[in-house]
């Protein structure tokens, strides 16, 4: 299927992890996505407000800036502020708990298939279809 690169849905995704980082982002651009990735918060959070992509997946446990970190630098910025922000933990149900009263839109278990990610994406991704205004026919 032919995707026209300008209106793929773009996401970030800031991850530690390189071999989990790079195999998600594989999964992502197969499937039509646009991805840029970070290997740590510092990054992500330029690309953020660089970009102001349509969603962020972000590691919670990182050296330096954390995810909590980076939400909160996020949160402050009016460009960045509304993007969906979506935390990932090998912590559990506690950690998620937590995630989501730092204003998270969700939390998904490293454990998940990738397939249950992107299922769990969907809701919260932006539309940025542009809307296709066809020209009027003259009689």
């Amino acid at each position: 299927m032919f995707t026209n690169q300008s209106t793929r849905q773009e996401i970030l995704l800031i991850e530690d992890d390189t071999n989990f980082r790079w195999r998600l982002l594989h999964f992502l651009e197969d499937r039509g996505y646009a991805v840029l990735d970070a290997e740590n918060g510092m990054q992500g959070i330029k690309l953020a407000l660089n970009h102001q992509p349509d969603l962020i997946l972000c590691d919670i446990g990182m050296p330096q800036y954390n995810g909590y970190d980076v939400l909160k630098q996020l949160q402050k910025d009016q460009k960045t502020a509304s993007i969906p922000f979506i935390f990932f933990t090998n912590r559990g149900d506690s950690e998620c708990s937590i995630a989501l009263n730092a204003g998270a839109n969700d939390c998904l278990s490293k454990a998940l298939s990738f397939e249950q990610v992107l299922e769990r994406l969907l809701p919260h991704l932006r539309s940025t279809s542009p809307v296709q205004i066809l020209p009027k026919l003259e009689k």
